[in-house]
């Protein structure tokens, strides 16, 4: 699987506000030697880069070093990353687009933008409740499934939504990862 730069590029801005410089250096050594590079210089060139070493291994590297393993660590640099890019025109058109159009024709799509994965369906839409499957997140040990759990969350946070639950769940069915997000919320 691929990730898109635009799912990296923010990464170091937030390691470095919420655990310092030192941290960052540190959080740099221990990531592999190729993503190390591209971390540092922060000239991201390429359109796709391999998820493996150079997003999903630095962000489970972040869990361990500054959650305490936590996969949750992928939700909070997502929701991060996030709202920095739904902070100008982007988030006023997500703020008044109807929440039907963003369940069913910009979570897919914003998905497909960021990793290249085999499939993604919409299960369920009702009003406070919708259900995703996606097929195509191995090898990411959860960090691809809590980073776009992190973006829905603040999607809905800008549509005012309350008491959001994004769950996820993976389960392996004919030697294919499958990863239901569960998604429920209150107007």
């Amino acid at each position: 699987m691929e990730v898109n730069r635009n799912m990296m590029v923010l990464l170091p801005e937030f390691i470095r506000k919420n655990f310092g410089e030192e941290n960052f250096q540190a959080w740099l050594k221990k990531i592999p030697k190729t993503a190390e590079k591209l971390y540092s210089l922060r000239k991201f060139t390429a359109e796709w880069y391999d998820s493996d070493d150079y997003f999903v291994k630095p962000s489970l590297k972040m869990c361990e070093m500054f959650y305490d393993g936590d996969i949750s660590g992928c939700r909070e640099y997502s929701k991060y990353d996030t709202k920095k890019w739904f902070s100008g025109l982007t988030g006023l058109f997500v703020k008044i687009m109807p929440v039907s159009f963003l369940a069913d024709r910009f979570l897919i799509p914003n998905l497909h933008s960021h990793y290249r994965i085999v499939d993604v369906k919409t299960i369920k839409h009702d009003k406070g409740h919708w259900v995703y499957s996606i097929l195509g997140l191995d090898g990411t040990q959860g960090a691809a499934a809590e980073h776009f759990a992190g973006v829905i969350e603040v999607l809905l946070e800008m549509k005012k939504k309350k008491d959001i639950k994004v769950c996820v769940e993976t389960s392996r069915k004919k030697h294919k990862l499958y990863t239901m997000y569960e998604v429920i919320y209150k107007d």
